[in-house]
């Protein structure tokens, strides 16, 4: 007798259409959750950043222009034009008022804002309103609530974020869609 050992190609198929099938699945999620993690980090980061630069506020009468300036050290900060420093994938952009931070897209040689695909957060140093880059709306919010805001792509990673005041959804236009969530 002459026995034959292994799998047959239809078996393999099957097994190959499982594991394509449970990747489909996983690969969304875990994409999801390492943007929901480099997020929270820069929540972190700006919250870290936002109670420097009122110590700063209160002891110079004015506001940071730049991360160099508060007492918070960050190891791989850039400083770019005035008014804006890089941390990681992130810019951290100081205004009078508040402090606001977006992702960076990697374009190869440089990195940027990519305003159709990018999520940010602004906090303000007391209460009042926030305009963000979205045409021309704003936001009452108090001092240390944090907007956020995601586009196009990144429209999905503002929900969840600790206690929604508020929020609105804007459809169309160039970013594709945009959700708007005050955070306390």
């Amino acid at each position: 007798m002459n026995k034959k050992h292994g799998f047959t190609l239809i078996e393999l198929l099957i097994v190959v259409m499982i594991i394509a099938a449970l990747t489909s699945v996983a690969l969304p999620q875990y994409r999801r959750t390492i943007q929901r993690s480099e997020a929270t980090e820069a929540i972190t980061n700006l919250r870290t950043i936002f109670e420097a630069a009122v110590r700063y506020r209160a002891e110079h009468s004015s506001s940071p222009t730049k991360v160099t300036q508060i007492d918070v050290g960050f190891y791989d900060a850039i400083e770019q034009t005035a008014g804006q420093s890089d941390i990681g994938d992130f810019r951290y952009t100081f205004r009078d008022e508040s402090i606001t931070v977006c992702r960076l897209k990697n374009s190869g040689t440089t990195w940027s804002v990519d305003n159709a695909n990018t999520y940010c957060f602004t906090i303000n140093y007391r209460p009042g309103v926030i305009t963000p880059e979205l045409n021309g709306l704003s936001f009452n919010a108090g001092m240390g609530e944090i907007l956020c805001w995601g586009h196009g792509k990144y429209q999905h990673v503002c929900p969840g974020f600790g206690n929604s005041i508020g929020h609105v959804s804007i459809t169309g236009g160039p970013t594709g869609g945009t959700d708007i969530f005050l955070l306390e």
